[in-house]
């Protein structure tokens, strides 16, 4: 028997209901017994029991013995200093009591698959049974494939709608918010999200593309969509916007890459009373204009920042705000305050003329071989006239003019951002948008999501959520290492073996019995703020 989530859409309220399926042989279908418990606190994400459900819980209170400690029954020596370091951090993020609010009978095997897809890297769940023979975990018992396929699809969107509901109110109005948008490829034929579309490592097998969502300062995520392979980042934002208003999110503060502007996407932000900071092209109209005003007093003294070594200003413009009302059967037009942070970095334009001849080359290789790649369609035609002779044969020409204007702009890039104005905040601000890039890659290699191993939406939409979880923790870790400085001496690998070894013993009638843990390791939980392990 499992707990489910279910919103009244005209009063808002989430109610929980105890779910038990049965099967009904007259309609040789599995059916559900619900039954309400009680109703979801806003705030705090608790259930409300009903006065009915209260009373029985008493009443099976008053009469059931209070249980005790769990007996030790056999004698077994684990290791324990890794798991133990993630119940730490999942107490700290309040990952663990989150997600024991929203999944109540099921967290404990969620929290054992993520410290498994984390500590066994690459490796696949057949491999469970072996890990957890080995280490403490939640769970503590095994969780056969069958079993880890039944709790994939047991994960249900109530459930996780609510925990994202309480993992950002942990973080709201404390820091930006990193948003990207990653692909991952399927040789799935079933699942209905799977399409072929740009994918940006120029696999050419279908994907579904992964939004993320990131804190900037806590470097840890706490939202994410699937969406189908086909959908562009560009049309994203519209309905990010609108999942914010049901999840609660107000006063939101996102950075976004350049791949997510366009003039509609800046309106729905502004409209949404959303502060955003986003790159943008330099070929835009009014980008282009300003950068041709300030491009030698960009690169004043007084504009260079030494941590940097990058020259950076700022200029406020209007923005062209214009919002449809259809029940007005009109358009809103207005000024809104904006501000265009333009920059130039001298090793950028020396990085960016190699790269840019590097590109070149290899486009006028292809052309005069006949080994044209699709992606770089319009690369072949932005920079190079292409004639056809039947005497000459093909003659291949390059635009020296489009060249040109490329070079010029070696080394500049710019932001929008209707908040901050200082240009360097700015840009420190956009870079942490890192993180997301670091976390696709997490995802993808040490967790082992570069391919979609399920065979139903269920089960994809679960493990998901799973490897979700597994992101958190695994960007816990990180923040920490970094924050320590860890890294001059770590690997992130390196250190969770270190802290692996420690073991605990448990025997009957004598209890448990910690391993010997070395100044090494108690320097490493400190540096993590964590207490090291003690019974």
């Amino acid at each position: 028997m499992r707990i489910v989530y279910q919103t009244n859409k005209k009063t808002g309220i989430t109610y929980a209901y105890e779910n038990e399926p049965y099967w009904d042989k007259e309609k040789q279908q599995s059916r559900a017994k619900r039954k309400l418990i009680g109703k979801v606190d806003p705030e705090t994400g608790e259930i409300v029991p009903t006065r009915t459900y209260r009373k029985k819980e008493k009443l099976v209170g008053d009469s059931a013995t209070k249980p005790g400690p769990v007996p030790i029954t056999t004698m077994r020596r684990s290791f324990y200093g890794a798991t133990y370091l993630f119940d730490q951090l999942g107490e700290i993020t309040g990952v663990e009591a989150d997600l024991k609010a929203c999944f109540p009978d099921l967290y404990k095997k969620i929290l054992s698959i993520a410290y498994f897809l984390i500590l066994e890297e690459n490796n696949s769940l057949s491999r469970f049974s072996h890990w957890q023979r080995l280490h403490i975990h939640p769970f503590g018992k095994d969780i056969p494939s069958q079993r880890s396929s039944e709790l994939f699809q047991s994960i249900e969107e109530a459930g996780r709608v609510l925990f994202f509901q309480k993992q950002g109110r942990r973080r709201i109005e404390k820091e930006y918010w990193a948003f990207d948008v990653t692909s991952i490829s399927s040789y799935s034929e079933v699942l209905k999200q799977v399409k072929n579309g740009r994918n940006k490592e120029h696999d050419h097998l279908p994907q579904i593309n992964l939004a993320l969502l990131f804190g900037e300062e806590s470097g840890l995520p706490f939202y994410y969509r699937k969406l189908p392979g086909n959908i562009s980042d560009v049309t994203v934002v519209k309905q990010l916007v609108r999942e914010f208003n049901v999840l609660g999110y107000q006063k939101i503060k996102i950075i976004l890459d350049r791949g997510f502007y366009s003039r509609k996407n800046i309106n729905e932000l502004y409209k949404a009373h959303q502060k955003f900071l986003i790159g943008v092209r330099l070929n835009l109209t009014y980008v282009k204009d300003i950068l041709d005003e300030e491009r030698e007093n960009l690169k004043s003294w007084s504009n260079h920042q030494t941590q940097f070594g990058i020259y950076g200003l700022c200029r406020t413009i209007d923005w062209d705000y214009e919002q449809e009302r259809p029940y007005k059967g009109d358009v809103l037009k207005e000024k809104r305050r904006a501000y265009l942070l333009l920059y130039y970095s001298p090793e950028k334009a020396a990085r960016d003329e190699i790269d840019l001849n590097d590109h070149l080359t290899r486009l006028q290789k292809d052309l005069l071989e006949g080994t044209e790649r699709d992606y770089l369609a319009n690369d072949y035609q932005r920079y190079f006239e292409v004639k056809e002779t039947p005497k000459r044969g093909r003659k291949i020409t390059p635009r020296e003019d489009v060249i040109r204007a490329e070079l010029r702009n070696c080394g500049y890039f710019a932001m929008l951002s209707n908040e901050v104005k200082d240009p360097f905040e700015a840009l420190s601000l956009y870079r942490s948008k890192d993180i997301t890039e670091k976390a696709f890659g997490n995802l993808k290699e040490r967790l082992n999501f570069r391919r979609m191993q399920v065979s139903s939406e269920l089960s994809l939409s679960g493990k998901l959520f799973v490897e979700f979880i597994a992101l958190i923790y695994l960007s816990a870790v990180k923040k920490k290492m970094q924050d320590a400085k860890l890294f001059e001496t770590w690997t992130l690998q390196g250190l969770l073996d270190e802290l692996d070894v420690i073991e605990l013993f448990e025997a009957p009638e004598h209890g448990r019995i910690l391993g010997e843990i070395t100044e090494k390791q108690k320097e490493i939980y400190g540096a993590l703020g964590v207490e090291p392990p003690s019974l």
